[in-house]
């Protein structure tokens, strides 16, 4: 396992970055699209130049070229080669670092197999769904053995059922192969579902890097397009399932988290809240609001006060023509994006 840190690390998208992570920590690194993700993963990775100094172990790693760093990097694109079968996508890895035919196919067969993806090892990536080829795209960054494993936007594309398969597998990766793996994502969902340690990145700058209950505790203001609200237990149907009370704003939650008995944040991004003019939705977490005023505050994200039964909520929401003050809207809190989080 490998401790990972960047000292003052800048170049034309990145400005004095500091990061550290732990020996075989899942560290997540959230922020919005534009904000130097991708860039600072290519940064540790060797493919783009910097200054400032990046260390492994405590030792740095300027000089060495992309591939001499130990570094299993995991594109957004993919970048699996068409003419190759998915076997020989994963040989090829260890084939270029000298490894025999024979060496190199054991080692792909071992990760076909651990990511349940043996059956496609003759198929091409073209006849591939968006899930197979993420487990194809894991499975050729595992194959070099590295000492890092960095992941940009892994659930990008695929459909919610394959995320969640995907994310099991990387939990199981993170403790059967013992790798520290760093991954960038914008999804508030895959952040807190995968990280054991946070960083918020925006316009280049690392915000906030540490443990995970200050990232919760601070991340509306870390955050533009997050909601947050604070909520104590107002009623349980049953072991799993909620009512929480937000300021007299009623919610039913999920509750995955048993130690949570009273007290507990509730996140929901902002785009996750719908909006219309007419009751189209009826259920739980429907709610007829008047708009009081209306501000932007980052890239399409509004802040937006509003009256829901006679008392005052400020919401960030995607902006829409419907975000008026003086309209009265139906505003929908879908249950399976909310998060509960202990304070």
């Amino acid at each position: 396992m490998t401790t990972v840190e960047l000292r003052n690390v800048s170049n034309k998208i990145l400005h004095n970055v500091n990061i550290y992570v732990p020996s075989g920590c899942f560290y997540v690194l959230i922020g919005p699209n534009g904000a130097g993700k991708t860039t600072l993963l290519k940064t540790i990775a060797g493919l783009i130049e910097y200054t400032g100094t990046i260390l492994f172990d405590g030792e740095p790693i300027d000089d060495l070229p992309p591939e001499k760093r130990c570094v299993g990097y995991m594109p957004q694109s993919i970048a699996l080669f068409p003419h190759m079968t998915v076997e020989e996508n994963i040989m090829f890895g260890p084939r270029v670092k000298g490894y025999s035919v024979s060496e190199a196919r054991a080692i792909a067969r071992e990760l076909m197999d651990f990511l349940g993806i043996s059956h496609l090892a003759r198929k091409y990536p073209l006849k591939l769904s968006g899930g197979e080829k993420k487990k194809v795209a894991l499975a050729r960054a595992l194959a070099v053995n590295p000492k890092v494993l960095l992941l940009d936007e892994p659930f990008t594309g695929i459909q919610y059922d394959q995320k969640v398969e995907i994310a099991l597998m990387l939990k199981k990766l993170s403790v059967k192969y013992k790798k520290t793996i760093i991954l960038v994502t914008h999804d508030i969902d895959e952040a807190l579902g995968l990280g054991e340690s946070f960083g918020v990145i925006k316009n280049g700058r690392i915000l906030y890097t540490g443990s995970r209950g200050e990232f919760i505790e601070s991340i509306d203001n870390l955050l533009e397009y997050i909601n947050a609200f604070e909520c104590i237990i107002s009623k349980r149907l049953t072991e799993d399932l909620v009512y929480m009370d937000c300021n007299g704003l009623q919610l039913l939650a999920p509750l995955e988290n048993k130690a949570i008995t009273k007290k507990a944040r509730i996140l929901i991004p902002a785009d996750k809240i719908y909006v219309a003019a007419t009751p189209a939705w009826h259920g739980m977490n429907t709610f007829k609001a008047k708009i009081i005023a209306v501000k932007k505050i980052f890239g399409n994200i509004v802040e937006v006060k509003v009256i829901i039964n006679n008392n005052t909520y400020t919401l960030k929401l995607t902006r829409s023509i419907l975000l008026k003050p003086g309209n009265e809207v139906y505003i929908k809190i879908p249950i399976r994006y909310l998060h509960v989080e202990t304070t």
